[in-house]
């Protein structure tokens, strides 16, 4: 049994070195920023030097440009003009503007761009600026119909999150592709359909550009076999405006390596001219690696080889992921991250060989164990410090509340054997548990099958709403899961009401029994929002108060609800995952919109909304309310 137990064992901690080195990286920004420039130093110099493209040409808009012009923005559309014509008449092939003509100029100056835009033979492709990119309706309205006669192509770069550089071509949005994609696809050039990393280019020599340029306001002057057969791409190279960070900055600096976008785009443009492409280093592939390395690390551990030798195979085996990866980048191949991987090892050896020598002494943690399961570390850490916060009383705080129920659980219980049920009850409950403890929560109390958590006491943080509301998103996440694993034993759909508000938290009972917990009313109304799912037919439903509160957050309006004694009526939302259909959200708050003002117009596109997606439960809800002759968003609600 102890053999059992010890394979037991070590396959947890293999598990949980690999879970680790994977999400350090992914979620420790130090540690990603390190990993990123260990990739970009990859990308950079298994790149070799080669001639200077012929396919691409840049014309830029510098001070020297600008410089001729009245005002600085927007740029001169009269100039624009003669530069359309200047490229026509040279014979480029296609060319495209990183320019955004989002409003008007001068009227005569307009109109003499647009002519040439509609006189020009060669294909033009037009900055582009989705939903996402802040113009007013005036801007978008003014855009679409101005570059109405060319092909537009979002202008926006993606940007790593973690460090802010541009490492991939953008992915199609709206049915719209990047600007370099759609001038590729203008010349009859298959290009990605999502995301795909930039095959940036080096020079011949230091002195020379990968991609030739020069100012835009010499290209009448420019030999027209200069740009005849090129696809010209026009933007600013101003020294404060439209920079990116580029994997040149890990190897030559952020001075050299923060180049105008203009320049970005031209490189993803020459990979799509010529079909170059590198595959992409995925998560599968990192966690297959990583999981090699940690098993080469247990196993080094477990040959219990002298210390000198242990870490002479562990240096050894710690190489083989940063020789392979360079040697793979150079072949052509992804540009592995071997940071996970090395962490990986290192840490199953030192774990490997810890738990070869130690056991922990269960009977002496048992309570400090079992007290960690309702309370979260900072509970327990403030305690331990101070146990004086274990007196009684209590004080008022603002407070975050997710309250969780499953629905049809008595009838379960009543059905199941009582073994069953409590082994059933125990396991979701703990997983429900830990949720609630990695989002620094505290496990307020279990009432049967329901959990109730709460943010900001004993210890407070600005984003406790939004620890609260990601909280509640991986719980409904994880219940999906259970109910999935346990459908046989008819386990029912977890609901989850959130709320925030004024609540007095603190120690309750007598001097022989306490109870760390929070009374009020906000926590009646998160018990309330739980139950007001049922209605509503969603999962999670969010209190007005908690949504105003946080900011990492997306949610759409579900209603304004009357609970039954209450006389006035809270707003009701549902959070967003990251992978909520943007077109279903920008649909849906179009007709909510309506709806709230009582547009006639509201039912159809409600209606609309259902037949796309029938298994969103917000245009059900309100077309059910409609049928019943309802109007607005207002629900009054005559059961608790």
């Amino acid at each position: 049994m102890s053999k059992v137990r010890r394979v037991i064992t070590e396959l947890a901690l293999l598990g949980a070195v690999v879970c680790f080195s994977l999400a350090l990286p992914r979620f420790f920004v130090p540690v990603a920023a390190i990993e990123n420039w260990i990739s970009d130093l990859f990308a950079v110099f298994t790149t070799a030097p080669e001639s200077q493209n012929q396919d691409v040409v840049v014309l830029t808009l510098t001070e020297d440009t600008l410089a001729q012009f009245p005002y600085r923005s927007p740029v001169d559309r009269a100039f624009l003009a003669e530069l359309v014509r200047t490229v026509d008449r040279a014979g480029a092939r296609a060319i495209g503007f990183d320019v955004l003509f989002d409003q008007p100029t001068e009227p005569e100056k307009d109109a003499l761009l647009a002519q040439a835009f509609r006189d020009a033979k060669l294909p033009i492709v037009a900055a582009w600026a989705g939903a996402g990119a802040g113009l007013t309706p005036a801007q978008s309205a003014y855009l679409a119909d101005y570059t109405r006669p060319v092909h537009p192509g979002l202008a926006n770069l993606r940007k790593d999150d973690r460090d802010g550089t541009v490492r991939e071509i953008l992915a199609p949005e709206e049915g719209r592709y990047c600007l370099p994609c759609e001038v590729a696809r203008t010349m009859g050039k298959a290009v990605p359909g999502d995301t795909a990393p930039i095959v940036y280019r080096r020079g011949p020599d230091a002195a020379t550009p990968a991609i030739p340029a020069y100012p835009a306001h010499i290209a009448a002057a420019l030999p027209p076999e200069w740009l005849r057969g090129k696809a010209i791409m026009v933007g600013s190279d101003l020294p404060q405006e439209d920079r990116h960070r580029t994997p040149f900055a890990a190897a030559f600096g952020n001075r050299e390596g923060t180049i105008p976008g203009v320049f970005i785009h031209a490189f993803a443009l020459a990979q799509l001219i010529d079909g170059r492409a590198r595959p992409s280093w995925t998560f599968t592939d990192a966690a297959a690696l990583t999981a090699v390395t940690a098993g080469a690390g247990m196993a080094i551990a477990a040959l219990s080889l002298p210390l000198v030798a242990t870490l002479g195979l562990a240096l050894g085996a710690l190489a083989l992921p940063w020789v392979g990866g360079f040697l793979l980048a150079y072949a052509g191949g992804p540009v592995a991250a071997p940071l996970a991987p090395s962490l990986a090892l290192v840490l199953a050896v030192g774990f490997g060989s810890v738990l070869a020598g130690r056991r922990r002494l269960a009977e002496t943690r048992f309570i400090e164990s079992a007290f960690q399961r309702y309370v979260s570390p900072a509970v327990l850490a403030e305690i331990k410090a101070d146990p004086g916060k274990l007196r009684l009383g209590g004080e008022r705080r603002e407070l975050t509340f997710v309250f969780t129920d499953i629905a049809g659980f008595t009838t379960l219980s009543e059905r199941l054997p009582p073994d069953q049920v409590a082994a059933l009850l125990n396991s979701y409950l703990d997983g429900m548990s830990a949720i609630v403890l990695t989002h620094l929560g505290t496990i307020d109390k279990f009432i049967g099958d329901a959990v109730v958590a709460l943010f900001g006491a004993p210890v407070a943080h600005e984003d406790d709403p939004d620890r609260a509301v990601s909280c509640a998103l991986d719980m409904n996440a994880f219940a999906a899961r259970f109910r999935a694993e346990h459908a046989e034993a008819g386990f029912g759909q977890t609901r989850i009401g959130v709320n925030s508000g004024p609540a007095v938290v603190g120690n309750f009972g007598g001097s022989a029994r306490f109870d760390y917990t929070a009374i009020g009313d906000t926590v009646n109304t998160a018990a309330r929002l739980e139950g007001l799912n049922k209605y509503l037919g969603t999962s999670i439903a969010v209190g007005g108060e908690a949504m105003g509160r946080c900011h990492r957050h997306r949610f759409l309006p579900v209603a304004e609800v009357v609970l039954k004694g209450k006389h006035v009526a809270i707003p009701v939302f549902l959070p967003l995952t990251p992978d909520a259909d943007e077109a279903f959200c920008a649909a849906y708050r179009e007709a909510y919109a309506k709806l709230v003002v009582s547009d006639p117009a509201a039912p159809t596109l409600l209606a609309a909304l259902a037949e796309r997606w029938p298994d969103s439960p917000l245009p059900a809800l309100h077309l059910k309310r409609l049928a019943k002759g309802e109007t607005g968003a207002v629900m009054v609600m005559e059961d608790k």
